[in-house]
């Protein structure tokens, strides 16, 4: 049997606007599905609020400072937070999801099998822009709220 584990998996890496998505595994192996991915934030930049109707995922924060946000579907409670080196995040299927980069991080995303056709959107991935003076905190980016669809 453990001749039939594949030894090697193609890395490769997803550009991202908020960084990169550096894949480290994608696949079945003796049935379980699994995904592992390190994500370079880039500070100031952020992801979509999005959900997966399918994936599971777990993040853990390998370095750097990053805010993250986690709503409910039906919008009744969201939750910000910072995490720094060390902290990890669980996101259950079907909660929405969001970071932003603090400062340049990495993420560890740990999941089950990532599929494109499984991410629904409320906003877009962009950069947070700083008002006036540098030093000021940035800006909160506009949150439009899309209905998933079913």
């Amino acid at each position: 049997m453990l001749e039939l584990i594949k030894k090697n998996f193609e890395h490769y890496i997803v550009e991202k606007v908020w960084g990169e998505e550096v894949w480290l595994y994608n696949g079945e192996p003796c049935g379980v599905n699994l995904c592992g991915k390190l994500l370079k934030l880039k500070q100031d930049h952020y992801c979509s609020l999005h959900c997966h109707k399918k994936k599971f995922e777990v993040f853990w924060l390998m370095s750097g400072k990053v805010k993250m946000i986690i709503q409910k579907a039906d919008e009744s409670q969201t939750h910000t937070w910072i995490m720094n080196p060390g902290d990890s995040q669980v996101i259950p299927i079907g909660m929405f999801h969001s970071f932003s980069g603090v400062v340049d991080s990495i993420l560890v995303e740990f999941s089950t099998h990532h599929e494109e056709n499984d991410s629904y959107r409320r906003t877009q991935s962009g950069v947070i822009e700083r008002l006036g003076d540098t030093d000021a905190p940035p800006a909160q980016p506009t949150i439009k709220v899309e209905r998933v669809p079913e």
